[in-house]
């Protein structure tokens, strides 16, 4: 990542001279701009004024140290050819492990490892036959494997999610079939073409081909079945605008079809009476426990996490915390001591040592997951082995997405519809930590405040705050019910022992 790209994430950014800016710190309440950035030698420099440290800076803007450093990428594997709209030459090259850099000539034997200037256009579009079917797939090396194999296909620069309008013009009046490859991504970018492409096309098609692994393409399918096979199944596919239809169900008919299902199942009771009689954990709700670091968000979901998997597999996504600090503090609730008995306990003889974690040993029914790296997609994955009927991830700020989205506000958005999506479709119950904007501090924070409001706040099912009546005591904290789709909103006191990761709820 290059200075470019970090300053959008920023507030109030202002360029001084010889390449420095200037903005306010995320990771404090900066009312003058302490934050200092430039860019040297491939590496993003950063200070605070106010003496923010590093850690807690990329924190707030969810970014890694890595992030700080241009990538080092320059092992070229493959290049493609291209012709812009105006027949300017250029090349998408894939550099050495997987990444797409687009260079064009300088006029002089050399290159120039940008854009400017471009028009960018469809790959192979040059050579297509519109009176044939064109198939529309994801990547060059998909694109020549058809052309190889007696198609004609085309696909956009720089991969899934990128298309833009201007290449539907380029599609006008053809056959198109789109070839999504085997995965959320694939599926998404396929849904996008085809909405893109709906006025301009002839017919449009979206043709899921069968039997392909995870992640699989059209060039695994060709490499285990006859060109004749893709052919037919691109004949016998319906066309993308008829699928709508198929959704459509006549309501008198839907009401009877209802009529005298059983009720959504509820999963859990947390022993919490007023919460238990406000929140139900039930299947296909998405549920967020939202407030500021340190005031117990995570804590509070181990409790929970403790309840529900006495009858339920439960994942437990965990990036805010390592093995060690989990254990510890679902011992301490297990066990009902302070976190520093228990690592006082943690002595190097082995019986003592297995005795002190022996109760975890018990709960069969948890997975964990403590990958830094984790996506919406990766977690997908994980429901499909596993088959939990809980999930609960930590936390919103450090999710990710295998979908590259064009800003902060989209890939957010996009987030919180694949947690709700993930429990439809599994019919489990998602739980998601999220945090809430440093400014809450001294206030009571509200549904705009969660990071990465506008999609959360509209898409969960439920919302809840934790946070302390005094900013100074965490001891008698709040717990909010902001939003619930299924019940009523409620201020409901905890006590939190923070030293034991336990909470009571006060009658």
């Amino acid at each position: 990542m290059i200075l470019s790209q970090i300053l959008p994430k920023l507030r109030d950014v202002r360029q001084m001279g010889n390449g420095e800016y200037q903005a306010k710190c995320p990771a404090h309440q900066d009312n003058i701009a302490s934050l200092s950035l430039i860019e040297k030698d491939g590496k993003v420099l950063v200070h605070c004024q106010a003496g923010c440290k590093i850690d807690e800076i990329l924190f707030s803007l969810g970014l890694k140290k890595k992030d700080l450093f241009e990538s080092k990428e320059t092992e070229i594997v493959e290049i493609y050819s291209y012709l812009d709209l105006n027949g300017k030459p250029y090349e998408m090259v894939r550099m050495y492990p997987k990444s797409f850099k687009i260079r064009q000539p300088d006029g002089h034997g050399g290159y120039i490892w940008n854009k400017n200037g471009l028009e960018l256009s469809l790959y192979r579009i040059n050579e297509v036959d519109k009176e044939k079917i064109v198939f529309c797939c994801e990547g060059e090396k998909d694109c020549n494997n058809l052309w190889d194999s007696g198609f004609q296909a085309v696909t956009n620069p720089m991969g899934a999610g990128k298309w833009r309008d201007s290449y539907s013009d380029l599609l006008k009046d053809c056959e198109v079939v789109i070839l999504p490859d085997n995965d959320n991504p694939g599926m998404a970018h396929a849904r996008q073409v085809a909405e893109s492409i709906k006025d301009k096309a002839k017919s449009v098609k979206i043709l899921e081909l069968p039997d392909l692994p995870d992640k699989g393409d059209v060039t695994d399918f060709l490499a285990n079945n006859k060109p004749e096979i893709l052919i037919r199944l691109a004949n016998n596919c319906e066309e993308w605008n008829a699928n709508i239809a198929d959704k459509l169900i006549w309501l008198p008919d839907l009401v009877f079809d209802e009529i005298g299902k059983p009720t959504t199942k509820l999963l859990f009771k947390t022993g919490y009476k007023v919460f238990d009689e406000t929140i139900e954990f039930k299947e296909g709700r998405f549920i967020l426990v939202s407030g500021l670091p340190g005031f117990g968000k995570t804590s509070f979901c181990y409790n929970l996490l403790l309840k529900a998997c006495v009858d339920n597999v439960c994942l437990f996504e965990n990036l805010e915390m390592d093995a060690e600090e989990t254990f510890t503090r679902l011992t301490a609730i297990l066990q009902n001591k302070p976190i520093w008995q228990i690592k006082k306990n943690d002595s190097k003889n082995p019986n003592a040592w297995k005795s002190n974690w022996s109760q975890l040993t018990t709960l069969k029914n948890i997975y964990m997951d403590f990958d830094e790296n984790y996506t919406m997609e990766s977690i997908e994955r994980l429901c499909k082995k596993i088959q939990p009927k809980v999930v609960f991830i930590d936390n919103n700020k450090m999710l990710d997405t295998e979908v590259e989205t064009q800003s902060d506000i989209r890939h957010f958005e996009l987030i919180a519809k694949q947690c709700k999506q993930l429990a439809k479709k599994y019919k489990l119950c998602v739980v998601l930590i999220a945090h809430t904007r440093k400014d809450t501090l001294e206030k009571e924070p509200g549904l705009s405040d969660i990071y990465g409001a506008s999609g959360f706040a509209q898409l969960a099912d439920a919302v809840m705050f934790l946070h302390a009546q005094n900013q100074e005591e965490k001891k008698e904290l709040i717990l909010r019910v902001a939003k619930n789709r299924q019940g009523s909103t409620k201020r409901i006191t905890m006590l939190y022992e923070e030293e034991k990761t336990r909470f009571t709820e006060v009658m």
